[in-house]
């Protein structure tokens, strides 16, 4: 840019001083016509350019020129480097006596200016640089001794106008544009040594490949020409307007050393919406309300006008405060490298105005008064979060750092954070829905996380104290424990609380894929009493789930099957656990199974047992109802049951009411198929035994049942009823064995008639 000042201020001085001295020459002794011919060729001689000229006026008071047109190098055919209108100069002859040039009036209209620099760092006017420096080289004045003003020699111009011009300037070396159109300037009282007043409008449109803008600009400033020397140029501005799309924005500062300027200047915006930015910044998101911002600076640029350097730069955007320092260059690719520091502070809010302006906020959210503080770094290939704290509410907080750098145009990531003991209850304060879940207790977590593009990775610790909340019918209470996490695994150890009133301990340990859809966990669970009613889903989530919709309404849409894989190593027991229909003392549960996908039963294998020390039941028809697992490990009871109720001798216990020893079961699983290796009760009424096979897929039973009735013996040896069960666990059939049951003592005992009414009634 300074080259540009150069050049301009070198053919001002050159023109104004040439040109008064030729044309007070030529209106004397030429007429109209040969003084136009002489001034093209004068032209032509010092530009080595073409150049077309329509009129030369000349008056003892001034000149004007008209249709000035000045060609590329050589000719037209390479383009037009200057044209104008009209230039109109007016002047006072007497006081060049005094060694004074005084100028009343300069009026430019129409001028428009193309400055090109070339891949090779070469301007358009170079060639005119060269010629002026020519005769310096062979002994005669430099063309900064032929333009500076002799000793004591005082130049002054009353009124400079510049009106409807343009000025282009294209940098190939670079790769940018700019254009300025609708030029409109005026200064008054005009020295070379001295400070003047001049305004300026104009639209000026930038394009570059990290940026491209149109910005429509007003200014009013001061101005020091300081006898044409760069270095001691200088700018008071004290107004400048300017406008990128709808933000509107001001600039006001001291410049100095126009050769390579530096100085402070204050930049102030007006509020605007972000969707009014997105032609600028695409990535934007939009129909944002942003609040008005000031920025301050300390500057200097360097290299030619193609860096800066930024000090104690100041920014203030509403509630948000920071500071920077830095440097930029744009001698070739944009670069740069900024430290800043951010101080927020956000009063508390609903995003209930947000949610008015933008669909993607939610409305309803109490945002609590917030603190963010932060240092960073940036340069075009990495930034870093040095350090940053977070704070919301009273106990919402989390301090950690972050650092990301790019690579062949793909970034990666990592972050590490920590947070305090969170109030878990002031998240619903915050989001009125969570009011339902009744959160409670605190927590506090480590994380670590790492992002390439090809993995996102994490991996942390949770602490919980007294954490509780409900879902449905589920409550929970009391929860303490550590949990150690990471992307694909979970481990949580010395867990207590309660769910439902029942107090518990657990261990757990699990890793698992989301990508694959699969997930392995080994747990162990030591449970006090338990209210199994308690953990039943609702009664009319099931009756939603398996009831007609009404006559004539469309059957509901099944739900989609769910596809996901989960091994399962398991270790419980439970001091009690009670339901209307059943109770059961100390309660022991093992597993080991495989592949349980409820979409894909038949990849199922494994082992499972449990054993439960004393209880009593009646009717488990019900909990089978709400529960498949429980109709499956009570099957053979539920068969006697059945039973009991449908035989007609007296001797023969009723089943709906017993107490129990035991209960024991014991199975393996192979490809879905459920061998049941021992299923055993022991009454006080009757000891039952079961072995089979149940295919989960199918559904379908193969089972034996041996039942051993205490209450009906002969000579100490129990009636035993042997029986058999197929169909299918929704639809079962049973029948009993004639021969074998006609062998035992007991049998032999009973009258004709009952044990033929105890045949025909068994599950009719």
């Amino acid at each position: 840019m300074n080259k540009y000042f150069k050049i301009l201020a070198w053919l001002a001085g050159a023109f104004c001083l040439a040109l008064v001295a030729v044309i007070i020459a030529v209106q004397i002794y030429f007429p109209q016509e040969k003084r136009r011919k002489m001034a093209l060729d004068l032209l032509t001689q010092r530009l080595h350019r073409e150049v077309q000229l329509d009129s030369v006026s000349l008056a003892w008071s001034g000149v004007k020129i008209n249709g000035l047109s000045v060609s590329e190098l050589p000719d037209f055919s390479k383009g037009t480097m200057f044209k104008t209108d009209s230039v109109h100069v007016t002047f006072r002859l007497l006081p060049l006596l005094e060694k004074k040039i005084e100028i009343g009036k300069v009026s430019v209209d129409g001028l428009a200016l193309n400055v090109l620099r070339d891949a090779k760092g070469q301007f358009n006017f170079s060639d005119l640089m060269a010629s002026s420096a020519a005769p310096s080289a062979a002994g005669q004045p430099s063309a900064k001794a032929e333009t500076a003003a002799p000793s004591g020699l005082s130049v002054t111009v009353s009124r400079f106008s510049l009106e409807d011009s343009s000025l282009v300037m294209k940098d190939e070396a670079i790769g940018y544009t700019a254009s300025l159109s609708d030029v409109n300037l005026q200064a008054d009282n005009i020295a070379l040594d001295k400070p003047f007043d001049l305004s300026l409008s104009m639209k000026a449109d930038y394009k570059s490949k990290p940026f491209s803008a149109a910005l429509p600009l007003e200014a009013e400033l001061s101005f020091n020409p300081a006898s044409g020397d760069m270095s001691k140029m200088s700018a008071d501005i004290k107004k400048l307007k300017l406008a990128l799309g709808k933000l509107n924005a001001s600039v006001a500062g001291k410049v100095s050393d126009m050769s390579n300027p530096s100085g402070s200047l204050t930049l102030k915006t007006e509020p605007v919406n972000s969707s009014d930015l997105k032609a600028f910044l695409p990535q934007l998101p939009g129909n944002i309300p942003l609040p008005a911002m000031a920025l301050s600076s300390d500057f200097a640029m360097g290299g030619g006008y193609s860096s800066i350097t930024l000090k104690n730069a100041k920014i203030k955007a509403g509630p948000v405060s920071a500071s920077a320092s830095g440097q930029a260059s744009w001698n070739g690719p944009l670069a740069y490298s900024f430290n800043a520091e951010l101080d927020s502070s956000l009063p508390a809010f609903s995003t209930d105005l947000l949610a008015a302006f933008s669909k993607s906020v939610p409305a309803g959210i109490k945002v609590p008064e917030t603190s963010l503080k932060a240092s960073a770094s940036v340069t075009p290939s990495a930034i870093e979060v040095k350090n940053f704290a977070f704070k919301a509410g009273k106990t919402i907080q989390a301090s950690g750092k972050a650092f990301a750098s790019q690579q062949n145009a793909k970034w990666s990531a990592k972050a590490s954070f920590s947070t305090g003991q969170a109030d878990l209850s002031e998240t619903a304060e915050i989001m009125p829905d969570l009011k339902q879940y009744a959160p409670e207790g605190t927590a506090s977590a480590s994380v670590d996380v790492t992002y390439s593009p090809t993995a996102l990775n994490y991996s942390g610790t949770a602490s919980l104290k007294k954490v509780g909340g409900k879902f449905m019918n589920y409550v929970m209470k009391g929860l303490d424990g550590s949990v150690a996490f990471t992307d694909s695994s979970i481990k949580a150890q010395g867990l207590r609380g309660s769910v439902n009133k029942a107090d518990f301990t657990a261990m757990l340990s699990s890793t698992y894929s989301l990508a694959q859809k699969t997930a392995t966990v080994n747990a162990d669970l030591d449970v006090g009493e338990v209210d199994i009613n308690s953990f039943m889903p609702p009664a009319a989530l099931v009756a939603a789930g398996g009831a007609s919709a009404g006559k004539g309404a469309a059957p509901a849409a099944k739900p989609a099957p769910i596809d996901f894989t989960l091994n399962l190593d398991l270790n419980a027991k439970a001091k009690r656990m009670f339901y209307p229909n059943f109770e059961a003392k100390e309660t022991k549960l093992a597993c080991s199974i495989r592949n349980m996908n409820p979409s894909a039963l038949g990849r199922m294998n494994g082992n499972a047992s449990f054993s439960i020390n004393g209880g009593a039941f009646q009717d488990l028809a019900a909990l089978g109802q709400r529960s498949t697992i429980a109709r499956m490990l009570l099957f053979p009871i539920t068969v006697l049951q059945k039973a009991s109720r449908l035989v007609k001798i007296n001797l023969f216990p009723n089943f709906d009411n017993v107490n129990y020893k035991s209960i024991e079961g014991k199975y393996r699983i192979v490809n879905g198929v459920v061998n049941i290796e021992k299923s055993q009760l022991l009454s006080d009424i009757a000891d039952v035994d079961s072995t089979g096979n149940l295919n989960l897929p199918t559904e379908a039973i193969d089972m034996k049942i041996t039942a051993k009735i205490s209450a009906i013996s002969t000579k100490g040896a129990p009636l035993t009823v042997p029986m058999t069960v197929s169909g299918t666990m929704s639809n079962p059939k049973t029948s009993v064995s004639v021969v074998e049951l006609a062998k035992t003592e007991a049998a032999k005992t009973v009258v004709k008639e009952g044990v033929q009414n105890l045949l025909k009634g068994l599950f009719k």
